[in-house]
């Protein structure tokens, strides 16, 4: 079975972003005394001649994953202000990172695309009142205002190995 980016089981909107280009800096090698520099310390090295090429980068990849994750939770919230900040998981490859008494939003990375997605959450008691309408009409309003600010690609499909099929969005 092929594999795609995960998202949120149950949810009712994803949006997906390119972040293939997350962790990729260029590092500059000096001729002379053959030392690597990242771009902007280049101007330290002994050297006249340099060569540039682009590398990933560990740290830095995880510092921008952490800054995607932190403005999306900016946004959200600023939008909707009953999400709170939360740190779970959905038993999967999915960190929900935001939550209100209604939905959770979840974020995953695969391979450079990462998907942002919503679902309303179930009635956890007994004795709590039915919220399911509530909480699908929250979720669908959610997603809809997701679909038009998060994100820069499009579903369209999906083989039958499970791969899935993405376009940009036109604006």
């Amino acid at each position: 079975m092929g594999r795609s980016v995960n998202y949120l089981s149950g949810a009712t909107h994803v949006s997906y972003m390119d972040t293939s280009e997350y962790g990729m800096r260029s590092k500059a090698s000096c001729e002379v005394c053959d030392e690597y520099y990242m771009e902007e310390e280049a101007n330290e090295c002994c050297g006249k001649t340099l060569s540039y090429r682009i590398e990933y980068d560990e740290f830095s990849g995880r510092y921008d994953f952490d800054y995607l994750i932190e403005d999306f939770q900016s946004k959200m919230m600023d939008r909707f202000k009953s999400l709170e900040i939360c740190e779970e998981h959905d038993g999967r490859e999915t960190s929900i990172v935001l939550e209100n008494s209604l939905v959770e939003l979840g974020i995953s990375e695969y391979c450079g695309l990462t998907s942002f997605s919503v679902r309303p959450k179930d009635s956890l008691y007994e004795y709590t009142p039915d919220l399911t309408g509530l909480a699908k009409r929250n979720a669908e309003h959610i997603g809809k205002w997701m679909s038009e600010n998060i994100g820069d690609i499009q579903k369209i499909g999906s083989f039958s190995n499970g791969e899935g099929v993405y376009e940009r969005k036109t604006k």
